[in-house]
């Protein structure tokens, strides 16, 4: 009966059922790709490609199978990978393919599935992710001379380069389940940038088929192009107008028309509702897609979680994106009426749906003060000027800047070149707290204190946002008091790694402060711990870092994956920046993400010169 109902709903959107097609699949054998007619065309037949988007990162690798397995069984037939350069090479020259960062055996398992894979490598991803992948050590290399292009062509060829070494035999036509491989992202140019970037990937290895994506296209010329490159576009849905554009070049060419991201939801930032899209609309935009033969990706298939301090600025924790596979890694009322839609409209057979994951309650358990932020510092770096992150040698989470002033201190403090978050503290105590989203006017900080005062001006990284020598983080210039520059300081990077032997000091304080838990569990599942107590912070379990949270909402939750759970003890720290401790020092798991109304931050969004 339920089939016939959505046969029924199919047809009222106007979705007839079409004939099957035969479907070449990776089977470890070596076969032909070629674009012709504006089809894909695998081994001669004609092939339309169904992606979704899943980010390694955003997955504990423990689940990655069953995500795959779940996008095969809604009758998808590719999955799309970014990578993300910032965690493939966190320091310079040293190259990481382990663990989070395992993208041969994240694609061998594609294969295993029998799932195509297009890798979309950068250098640039975006992606909302912490600069857009691109590693933080990049920025000190840039200059008016040195622009960030340049940059990446000089340092992103040796990463193509080793990239390349992991997965050039799994293209198609050596035997892998490599599609195709995109060309950076949202470039917005065919330049000589993006030519230059070409031929690097093709002497990497990477000689298959490339292509790449623009969002929009404003810009769109469609005589532009670069030989035997798909040029792919990003967030086609519903737009006549940009679809033919795109159909011209393809036209041109015999180039399919791809559109590598067909946007499932949006994300969500701080202080902003969290983004859904009904499931009415994406059976109408599937319809839409189909019905021109455009060949596309669902961005995301599969969100998950920006653990860590990868996200992109304002962007929150959680990346559930509304994706047909929730943050927990369950399949959604989306999900079922896409594959329901495949089934009837495509008349495909998908295997049946993986059992979803087992999520459960935590019952409420509680934690005690550790210590202050202040009694963790490391061995301080004597400057006569304060010095950016970067210059550091740190791509993110905090830098403390002291100052101390015998005779007391007053006048107005000036810290408008701190990015992003500011705490300012005098003797240990806070007076203020500066961010551009609260409004330019919080970057003035008056102060008044008598005798030996102590200056402390706590600067939080919120992530990099875009792609250009300018997202430098913690303070870029001296703050001045009543417009007079400061110097004479001492400056503490603290990275905020997985806290381990936190002093013991119970003397009262009403700045940032560590706080510390256990809990014991009988067995693991999925589960969100509730934050609603706490106001503004990080929280490691068992000294994995679950991310941010902040009360400003609308998401009060943070997703712990049960491949970090222990039965038995488990170790809970959180490092809370508001000036008070929270009334109720307790937390709680609970089997759904916990959303609240949003308070709205009084500036726009919009990054401010």
């Amino acid at each position: 009966m339920r089939m016939i109902l959505f046969s029924c709903l199919l047809l009222g959107l106007g979705i007839a059922p079409r004939e099957a097609t035969a479907v070449p699949m990776p089977d470890g054998k070596a076969h032909t790709l070629a674009l012709k007619g504006g089809n894909f065309v695998i081994d001669g037949e004609n092939v339309r490609i169904v992606a979704g988007e899943m980010h390694m990162p955003r997955v504990v690798p423990e689940f990655w199978d069953h995500r795959i397995k779940q996008a095969k069984a809604m009758g998808l037939n590719a999955i799309s990978l970014y990578v993300m350069w910032n965690q493939i090479e966190p320091q310079e020259g040293r190259f990481n393919f382990e663990g989070f960062n395992d993208v041969r055996r994240v694609v061998k398992l594609c294969q295993a599935n029998g799932m195509w894979v297009i890798l979309r490598p950068g250098p640039y991803v975006c992606a909302e992710f912490e600069f857009g992948g691109l590693p933080a050590w990049l920025i000190p290399k840039c200059s008016a001379t040195r622009p960030m292009p340049q940059v990446k062509l000089e340092y992103g060829g040796r990463y193509i380069q080793k990239l390349a070494e992991q997965l050039a035999d799994l293209q198609i036509h050596r035997g892998g389940p490599i599609l195709m491989v995109q060309v950076d992202n949202e470039h917005r140019a065919i330049d000589d940038y993006m030519k230059a970037l070409t031929k690097i990937f093709r002497e990497a290895g990477f000689d298959g088929q490339l292509f790449t994506c623009d969002p929009g296209l404003k810009t769109f010329d469609p005589e532009e192009g670069i030989p035997g490159v798909l040029r792919g576009v990003n967030g086609v849905v519903n737009d006549q107008k940009l679809y033919e554009r795109v159909k011209y070049l393809a036209g041109k060419q015999g180039h399919p028309v791809y559109n590598a991201e067909n946007y499932t939801a949006w994300f969500s930032h701080w202080g902003m509702k969290i983004n859904r899209r009904p499931v009415s609309s994406e059976l109408h935009n599937a319809k839409w897609l189909l019905d021109r033969n455009i060949n596309y990706c669902y961005y995301m298939f599969f969100g998950g979680t920006t653990f860590g301090f990868q996200n992109m600025d304002a962007t929150i924790t959680s990346y559930d994106y509304d994706a047909p596979v929730d943050e927990a890694g369950r399949v959604t009322p989306k999900y079922k009426a896409l594959r329901e839609y495949f089934i009837q409209a495509l008349k495909q057979n998908p295997p049946p749906i993986p059992p979803d994951p087992a999520v459960m309650e935590i019952a409420p358990f509680q934690l005690t003060r550790q210590c202050a932020l202040l009694d963790t510092l490391p061995a301080p770096v004597a400057s006569p000027d304060v010095q950016t992150m970067e210059a550091l040698g740190q791509a993110y989470g905090f830098v403390l800047y002291r100052k101390r002033f015998d005779q007391g201190i007053k006048g107005v403090l000036d810290v408008s070149k701190a990015r992003d978050y500011v705490m300012v503290m005098v003797n240990g105590q806070p007076v203020g707290r500066a961010y551009s989203k609260y409004g330019r006017e919080t970057f003035k900080i008056p102060l008044d204190r008598s005798g030996p005062a102590t200056l402390d001006i706590l600067v939080y990284n919120l992530g990099r946002s875009r792609a250009t020598a300018y997202e430098t983080k913690g303070l870029a210039a001296n703050p001045t008091l009543d417009g007079k520059p400061l110097t004479g300081w001492a400056l503490f990077p603290l990275p905020a790694e997985p806290p381990s032997g936190l002093p013991q000091v119970k003397a009262a304080h009403n700045g940032p402060a560590f706080y510390r838990g256990t809990f014991t569990l009988d067995k693991t599942a999925e589960t969100f711990l509730d934050m609603r107590n706490w106001g503004y912070g990080v929280v490691w379990v068992n000294g994995h870092n679950l991310g941010r949270y902040w009360d400003v909402g609308a998401s009060r939750s943070l997703y712990l994956p049960s491949p970090w759970q222990r039965k038995g003890g488990n170790e809970i720290v959180i490092l809370e920046l508001k000036d008070n401790p929270p009334k109720a020092l307790s937390v709680a798991g609970t089997t759904t993400l916990i959303e609240e109304p949003p308070l709205p931050f009084p500036e726009d969004l919009k990054p401010k010169k």
